[in-house]
């Protein structure tokens, strides 16, 4: 049986004892590199992903097109690709990435796309395998890493993490549980069931490694490419607090939340943005490379839509999409958190 580390800590500020004041949490500092959200040629913004000499690449819920801006210019957007349904067109963009030379879009039909900067067709492939709402995850070498909610049943929902490379059908490496609420309406041949997501596993790319989590107790685990668990850090927490864009929804609800909304690599850190709210700002938890807890903020901005990434982290830009605005916010991280 392999054994891996297992990392335990336990922090004052997870435990709200009654009669006793919690101690406040100092509010992680974000520099603005561009806000988006300020320009009348926008909408709302799904996706956005920058590449290199800070070109931004995004797309938007109306148009449905893909669009390439840089963060040092106000010039109007320049469209990538067309929307259609024949070969080298894209009918329901769901995810976008970009690394130091191509453009990779993601569709809902299955299927991915690869530009350049320019906005050429490189590549273009269709998967065997089903997708509903990809999203991307991040890059190592030639491996693309992309998630996917998937239907085993109807009540059910999981969602798996899968590995492409170039002409290659995807790889799934794991499928975790996606904690929804599953409404029945109608009978018998009109039978319609609604779901609504409310917690979704985290998935992130740390050292080269995987890093996971999909509990309703306060766990991470990372472990290798070849499936060797590396380490499991568990924290003393309370149960995940309902976020407050969903407390009305859940007051009938059994339904437990993930302490755990979405985890990223800052550079020799990681960052756990968690479902512990002053406000509607959620707390960020601060770890080592070897999953020993450090300390925590407030995180900045407010999380107001139940969102697999609320965020997305790319190197050094945090980039932010506000709900129910147009266009979207990038952000620069600490040298230091």
């Amino acid at each position: 049986m392999r054994k891996a580390l297992m990392v335990m800590a336990a922090a004052a500020i997870f435990v709200s004892c009654k009669g006793k004041a919690r101690r406040p949490l100092k509010t992680l500092s974000l520099k603005t590199v561009a806000d988006f959200t300020t320009r009348q040629d926008l909408g709302v913004v799904v996706d956005a992903t920058v590449g290199k000499g800070g070109k931004v690449f995004f797309f938007e819920a109306g148009r449905e097109k893909l669009f390439r801006l840089s963060l040092s210019s106000p010039a109007e957007p320049v469209q990538i690709g067309e929307k259609g349904e024949g070969p080298g067109e894209y009918a329901g963009l769901s995810s976008v990435y970009a690394d130091e030379e191509r453009v990779y879009a993601l569709d809902s039909r299955s299927k991915i796309l690869v530009y350049s900067y320019g906005g050429e067709l490189l590549f273009e492939q269709k998967f065997k395998t089903e997708l509903y709402w990809p999203r991307f995850v991040g890059k190592l070498g030639q491996r693309l890493f992309f998630y996917s909610i998937h239907f085993k049943d109807r009540v059910n929902p999981t969602m798996g993490l899968f590995c492409w490379r170039e002409g290659k059908e995807p790889e799934k490496l794991m499928d975790l549980p996606v904690v929804a609420e599953i409404k029945k309406r109608g009978s018998g041949e009109k039978v319609m069931f609604q779901i609504f997501f409310l917690s979704f596993p985290t998935y992130a790319l740390v050292n080269g490694n995987l890093l996971y989590s999909a509990s309703p107790s306060y766990s991470l685990h990372l472990r290798s490419l070849e499936g060797k668990e590396l380490w499991r850090a568990s924290l003393k927490a309370p149960p995940a607090e309902i976020p407050p864009y969903l407390r009305k929804f859940l007051k009938k609800s059994r339904k437990k939340l993930y302490p755990i909304i979405t985890a990223f690599q800052c550079r020799n850190r990681i960052c756990v943005l968690c479902n512990y709210y002053e406000g509607n700002k959620p707390r960020l938890d601060v770890f080592s490379l070897e999953g020993k807890f450090l300390r925590s903020y407030l995180f900045p901005l407010k999380i107001e839509r139940p969102v697999a990434n609320p965020i997305k982290v790319q190197g050094e830009y945090l980039l932010y999409f506000p709900s129910g605005e147009e266009g979207f916010k990038v952000y620069r991280l600490p040298g230091e958190i």
